[in-house]
């Protein structure tokens, strides 16, 4: 039945279209239930359709509960119905009143159903999309916070005002149409039910009216749910490896690059879920790298699995050993407290040797090579003030080429090259394997007296 013809045979006083004597029981039962929805708050989201709870607020659009005898007209921009926005984000409380024809260009109207009519499917009201006087388009939206990559249940009634809408109604999710519904005639409410997933922490329900002037769509009892996730993700973890020293991967940062190393991850949910890493270092020669990953689902979820990686080293740890005159008899340097001094204008002979894991001299190998470079400090307290200053260089640009020479990797540092106005200088010495790129570094402190 149109509303538009329902209201003027009200206002003429004509009693052909409907019982007025239900009609006004209809208005007092209203009038106790405002007085009840006022006790328990309005902006809450409408009790659960089912076992769980509704995400939306006012689903059912019972909210606020209207004193009118049909509807009323809300224009775009408003946000009387609670919870939603009409077409635009609400600025405002407007509506055209009770019952009238307010000549909105765009609209919805919320109904109340009097006795015999079915405005709404569940309680007393829903909402017609095509407001009084309204424009094809006209759209009714809520934002509702959601966990993103989470699935959801979305469920909502239809019907239309008189007679079957073709094509009456589009449902939106973050502004993409998912369907487009032909609504049956008034009384004859179709349940429709789809799986949405969230991109983000607010996603966007929205309800379009396709036709306007006021005889739409109706609407009601709107649910969106989540689906209940306690299962956490099924982790199969990357496989141990064995890597040369310097060739540890970087840990996989999502679930493609975890999978292109190895492992997969799967989850009843969440088609992307989280994936963070730390790892523990232990041992040497060779080292062993405990990597944890954690897989953590939209729902927080959580499900951890370790790699093993063993990494190969050819050198020691405390590889490296000076000889006189920097040292005694091959014994290392204590690099914090000892502090070779030197005459300026001297030159400094420097000899090493390197120890590989099981403690062979690797010194002689062909493959072994080492460089030296000189760090002045303009602060002598503090190491960070450390640059590199020129030394006599034999063809490298990241440092002087050392000799070998008498088993000993060596270099005769001309003292006379350094800066005059610097007292404390390190001395950086560095071992590589050319084969492997594997190197080892160690700094010796030096002053000039």
């Amino acid at each position: 039945m149109n509303k538009k013809l329902i209201a003027k045979a009200l206002q003429a006083g004509s009693k052909e279209s409907m019982d007025l004597a239900s009609h006004r029981r209809c208005r007092k039962f209203w009038v106790g239930s405002s007085i009840l929805v006022a006790v328990l708050a309005i902006s809450k989201p409408s009790s659960s359709f089912a076992a769980e709870t509704n995400l939306l607020v006012n689903g059912d659009f019972e909210e606020p509960a209207l004193q009118c005898g049909l509807w009323v007209a809300i224009p775009e921009g408003s946000g009387f119905i609670a919870g939603w926005n009409v077409n635009v984000a609400s600025t405002n409380n407007d509506t055209g009143g009770c019952d009238s024809f307010p000549y909105y260009s765009h609209s919805v109207d919320l109904m109340v159903c009097p006795s015999g009519l079915y405005y709404a499917h569940t309680g007393h009201q829903g909402v017609d999309m095509a407001g009084t006087y309204s424009t094809p388009g006209d759209s009714i939206y809520q934002d509702v916070p959601t966990k993103p990559g989470r699935i959801y249940t979305l469920t909502f009634y239809t019907s239309s005002n008189v007679d079957p809408i073709p094509n009456g109604l589009t449902v939106q999710w973050d502004d993409v149409p998912i369907d487009t519904i032909s609504t049956p005639a008034q009384g004859q409410w179709t349940v429709h039910t789809y799986a949405v997933q969230a991109t983000s922490e607010l996603s966007r329900l929205r309800f379009v009216g396709n036709i306007g002037g006021g005889r739409g769509s109706f609407l009601d009892t709107v649910s969106l749910v989540g689906e209940t996730d306690d299962e956490p993700p099924v982790v199969s973890c990357l496989p141990s490896i064995t890597v040369p020293s310097g060739s540890v991967p970087p840990a996989a940062s999502n679930v493609a690059e975890f999978t292109s190393q190895g492992g997969s991850i799967t989850d009843n949910q969440d088609p992307n879920p989280s994936v963070a890493s730390s790892d523990e270092v232990s041992g040497s020669c060779p080292t062993l790298v405990t990597r944890t990953y954690t897989v953590t689902d939209g729902a927080g979820n959580a499900t951890q699995c370790q790699q093993l990686i063993t990494v190969q080293s050819q050198f020691a740890p405390d590889g490296i050993l000076w000889y006189p005159p920097l040292a005694r008899f091959g014994k290392r340097i204590d690099t914090v407290a000892s502090r070779c001094g030197f005459k300026r204008g001297c030159t400094i002979p420097i000899r090493i040797r390197v120890l590989g894991c099981d403690g062979t001299d690797l010194t002689r190998n062909d493959n072994i090579i080492g460089t030296l470079e000189v760090l002045a400090l303009s602060d002598c307290q503090d190491v960070s003030t450390a640059h590199p200053v020129p030394i006599d260089h034999n063809g490298l640009g990241d440092g002087a080429l050392m000799e070998k020479r008498g088993g000993y990797l060596k270099y005769n540092l001309n003292t006379k090259k350094l800066p005059a106005n610097i007292q404390c200088y390190l001395l950086k010495v560095t071992v590589m394997d050319v084969t492997t790129s594997e190197f080892l570094s160690e700094t010796l402190p030096m002053r000039c007296r």
